[in-house]
């Protein structure tokens, strides 16, 4: 009797299941019937991702396909003479436990600035992503918004579809992190960098406040220490620190997240440079993009703790805005489709596939390290050449990595950290979460080689009870064999979900508290901004660390912006620095006002090449925001360029690319020679070789700067967008590459007594490439001759 109550149970559903044709990326809920559409009358065969035959049957005369509800899980539709149809199910996030409000699991959506969205028939592309979003059970995203958009005259401020891509997401409840790294023309600039403080106070005061309670989170900048920015350090803080008051003028809840970095702090000396001018005072988070293999994950995450306990904030959460695996297998893309009538590299089910198994385990491994949030990157259809990043394809079906994320934030999204238990094989992992109801779920796999491990199936026995189950990488819920009090879990490359009651105590990782406390508070009034705005005299360093004062230099004038963001008047102090001449004892700033103080550098007869300057000071009392900035001085008693020969050495050089490469010496030019080749298979091609300076000769800090020709076979059009001096303690600068001419570039070193080897490359467009490099000089930090 009770079986055939069932069984009516189950034919009402199917009676009553919801017909969803229109389901956003073909993700539907475990009510829904699934409808797709092949050839009239045509066989089917639907297979689950693991090649399993699940269904057959044969399409209506109208080519409708309509399923009976299914289980979760990620499915293929195939029928003779098509492309396989691919769809996912899902819980429906209504029926899901409530998410934590504070989960560690996003997406990077960017659908505000993506064309693949911005042209979706009928203008449907918001809506549409935002309840895809929803739909996955994701609850927090990151977005793009535009200073020049938004505010095209300084009169005007029209959030227009930034707007309505946030009351999409708001009506979904999808909490947005937003960033943005751009200024409109009328905003005064230097070096392509908006120059005007308090335009940038109030377009970040309108910001906050017009999207208060649907955007409150804020980045200003992204990957300013990148190729993102032409401006000094000095210049980006102070603009940062105006847009961190604006923003919480607008929306004193908000949060800041500091730019997002894109190099580790430890090989570029740009965060320690925003550190000396006090930006830790004007953040409430820290902000990194991973893309380092996972392997990596462990030692990256230590070095950022490190760096903030360094800075004076310990306990500072770390946000991870972007991320995915750069050069990865599963991105570089070997299938090409037509696009609107361009060619796109697109992912192969296999490399789909690869790419679901290493966005989990990203997200699953960064919250287990100590990152507050993780945004993968990214949800619609993107490619970067032959890189595709995307969770969904340029049809817009979710892949199958956005099908395993709806799995994770089902399985995981109400559940917080506990620890990783002890396997005693480093190749199985197993992370412990607990729910809100007081189960607990372990999410365990075997490595494979997106960790850089050989792929194998493993066992792992586990402590569980009877009612103890498991839900597969998409959902699908399967019985275990429990015996004993113990489960055995057969493991692979794909991470499952087990629910238990109880977990063993053996657990190590366990979570840290990393409170959010805000800004680290070493300013005591954070309302007086200083600026620096430097004379025609001086030019800004390409690693945007210094600023040169040329040799032919007729003044040594600069000037320093005193800016007040508060509704009082403030008597400010800027206390004197040696080397710094005019610096009044006081001054008083007006109310939303500035005063300008024209100072000099003083006599370079006595002045070192490079001179550092940290001015600080206070107001009304109370201590203000440093301004710090350095200064290589070309005008002291002629800074002499010493000839490096042994740079001349191919010996003392070694050969690194992705291709073959020869050094040689070339006596007709006088020049080294480098040649590279690439197969035509190679899809990421680089030439880096480097030059290691104790073979040259050099002791650890004898390198304050040098300075090279370089000539390059390519024309202009050729040339590399990357071309980049990568100092192995003091990150990446670029250069310019000479097309035919050499080209003479001159690189300062931040850290000269961290330098151990100098590279110099590029990154080719063609299969051959040839360059010349000469006449390398340097300059000794002191100067002795």
């Amino acid at each position: 009797m009770m079986r055939r109550i069932l069984f009516s149970v189950v034919l009402l559903w199917g009676i009553f299941a919801a017909d969803a044709a229109e389901r956003p990326g073909r993700l539907y809920f475990e009510d829904d019937r699934p409808v797709l559409t092949v050839a009239p009358d045509a066989p089917y065969t639907v297979n689950d991702w693991r090649g399993n035959t699940v269904l057959q049957g044969t399409a209506d005369a109208d080519g409708r396909v309509v399923l009976m509800p299914m289980s979760a899980g990620y499915y293929t539709l195939q029928t003779a003479g098509r492309e396989p149809q691919t769809f996912a199910v899902t819980p429906d996030p209504a029926w899901r436990p409530t998410p934590r409000p504070d989960t560690p699991f996003a997406v990077d959506a960017a659908i505000s600035g993506m064309q693949s969205v911005l042209s979706f028939p009928g203008g449907k592309g918001f809506a549409y992503y935002a309840e895809l979003v929803r739909n996955a059970g994701i609850t927090q995203v990151r977005e793009r918004v535009s200073w020049s958009r938004m505010q095209p005259a300084q009169s005007v401020f029209q959030p227009g579809d930034f707007r309505a891509m946030a009351d999409c997401y708001a009506g979904n409840g999808i909490g947005v992190c937003a960033v943005w790294h751009d200024s409109p023309s009328w905003c005064p600039k230097r070096n392509q960098f908006p120059d005007d403080p308090f335009a940038c106070y109030e377009f970040s005061r309108k910001l906050a406040a017009e999207f208060k309670g649907r955007i409150d989170s804020w980045e200003f900048w992204n990957e300013m220490e990148g190729n993102g920015l032409e401006s000094g350090c000095w210049n980006f803080v102070t603009l940062a620190k105006a847009a961190y008051l604006g923003l919480k003028a607008g929306n004193p809840d908000c949060e800041v997240l500091s730019g997002s970095f894109c190099t580790r702090p430890d090989k570029f000396g740009f965060w320690k440079s925003m550190v000396r001018n006090g930006y830790t005072d004007y953040i409430d988070l820290f902000n990194y993009h991973v893309y380092e293999p996972l392997a990596e994950y462990p030692k990256l995450i230590a070095l950022l703790k490190k760096t903030l306990a360094a800075a004076g904030c310990p306990d500072m959460p770390i946000r991870v805005t972007e991320n995915s695996i750069w050069q990865s297998p599963f991105v570089i893309s070997t299938k090409k489709i037509m696009v609107n009538g361009e060619e796109k590299a697109v992912q192969t089910p296999e490399q789909e596939l690869l790419h679901a198994e290493a966005v989990v385990k990203m997200q699953l491994l960064l919250a287990a390290y100590g990152v507050d949030r993780t945004y993968t990157f990214v949800l619609p259809p993107y490619n970067e050449g032959e890189m595709n990043w995307a969770m969904v394809r340029y049809d817009h079906s979710a892949k199958p990595a956005l099908a395993a994320f709806a799995n994770l934030t089902n399985q995981l999204g109400d559940a917080r950290y506990c620890g990783e238990l002890e396997t005693g094989d480093e190749a199985i992992r197993a992370f412990c979460w607990k729910k809100e109801n007081g189960s607990f779920v372990t999410v365990c796999w075997s490595g494979s080689e997106v960790e850089g491990l050989s792929p194998q199936a493993r066992q792992l026995k586990f402590p569980a009870q009877r009612e103890a189950f498991q839900a597969d990488f998409f959902g699908k819920r399967q019985p275990l064999n429990v015996a004993g009090g113990t489960a055995v879990l057969e493991l692979d490359r794909f991470p499952v979900y087990l629910h238990s009651r109880t977990i063993p105590r053996s657990l190590k990782n366990r979570p840290e508290k990393r409170t959010r406390k805000g800004a680290s508070n070493f300013a005591a009034d954070k309302s007086i901004v200083l600026q620096l705005i430097p004379s025609d005299s001086f030019q800004i360093a390409k690693s945007k660390l210094s600023l040169w004062l040329k040799k032919e230099a007729s003044t040594r004038k600069l000037t320093i912006r005193v800016c007040n963001f508060s509704d009082s008047a403030k008597h400010v102090r800027i206390n004197g620095a040696p080397g710094i001449v005019g610096l009044p004892a006081e001054l008083e700033v007006g109310a939303f006002a500035q005063s300008k103080i024209e100072v000099e550098l003083a006599d370079g007869a006595q002045a070192q090449f490079n001179t550092g300057f940290h001015l600080t000071g206070s107001a009304n009392g109370q201590s203000i925001s440093p301004l710090d900035f350095s200064v290589l001085r070309f005008d002291t008693p002629t800074p002499k360029w010493k000839t490096l020969s042994a740079a001349m050495q191919p010996e003392n050089w070694t050969a690194n690319s992705s291709g073959k490469m020869t050094i040689a010496y070339d006596p007709e030019r006088k020049a080294l020679r480098f040649e590279c080749t690439f197969d035509e298979t190679c899809k990421d091609r680089w030439a880096y070789p480097y030059l290691d300076l104790q073979k040259a000769g050099l002791r650890s800090g004898e390198l304050a700067a040098f300075r090279f020709e370089i000539t390059t076979e390519q024309t202009a059009a050729e040339v590399s967008r990357n071309n980049l001096v990568m100092l192995d303690k003091g990150g990446l600068v670029e250069y310019q590459p000479g097309t035919g001419t050499a080209v003479e570039n001159f690189i300062e070193i931040p850290a000269p007594k961290e330098l151990r080897t100098i590279a110099i490359g590029m990154n080719p467009t063609k299969n051959r490439i040839v360059w010349y490099l000469n006449d390398f000089r340097f300059i000794h930090p002191a100067q002795q001759e």
